[in-house]
């Protein structure tokens, strides 16, 4: 009896595909929603999807995202288009992994909260004390929205405000 159980475990392992998690990447090994390891970039045995669990893998490079062309107004009610660009990557894959949100809608849902971030500080300037305070749109800080972000288990850094342009007759005047 144990040399067929023996045989039957040999087997199975000699089953099982090998994996490799790539430089760039995590592995998360889980079973239902409940996370098993955490694998490091390697090469691994394999995952016996016989006993329900499954490989999860998660890109850990930095993406640099730029949105164009945003449209705004200034506290004294000028209009203007701005463009802004920053770094977004996963910071901690347990809470990635618990979120319900893909690495693509995670992207959207931060990409969405930096405009409305960037366009409330627009709207608390008026048009001449931005040109005056552009240094410090180009390297704005991200206050509050630091915090949400670790919520979701991403890392944005390097918000870079760009493209301050005003409409045609306001650049004639």
């Amino acid at each position: 009896m144990i040399k067929k159980l023996l045989l039957k475990f040999i087997k199975k392992k000699e089953e099982l595909e090998p994996i490799e998690i790539g430089l760039d990447s995590l592995g998360i090994k889980y079973k239902g929603n409940e996370i098993l390891e955490i694998l490091q970039p390697g090469k691994y045995e394999g995952i016996d999807k016989n006993e329900g669990v499954k490989l999860m893998r998660i890109e850990m490079n930095k993406e640099r995202c730029r949105p164009y062309n945003q449209a705004t107004f200034t506290k004294d009610m000028i209009s203007l288009r701005f463009s802004f660009s920053y770094t977004f990557s996963i910071k901690d894959v347990e809470k990635y992994f618990y979120g319900r949100y893909g690495r693509l809608q995670l992207k959207n849902i931060v990409g969405d909260k930096l405009k409305k971030y960037i366009r409330s500080v627009i709207a608390g300037l008026n048009s001449d004390e931005i040109i005056e305070k552009r240094e410090v749109l180009e390297q704005l800080e991200l206050g509050g929205l630091k915090d949400e972000f670790d919520e979701l288990g991403v890392l944005v850094e390097n918000l870079v405000i760009g493209d301050l342009t005003y409409p045609k007759g306001i650049q004639d005047l």
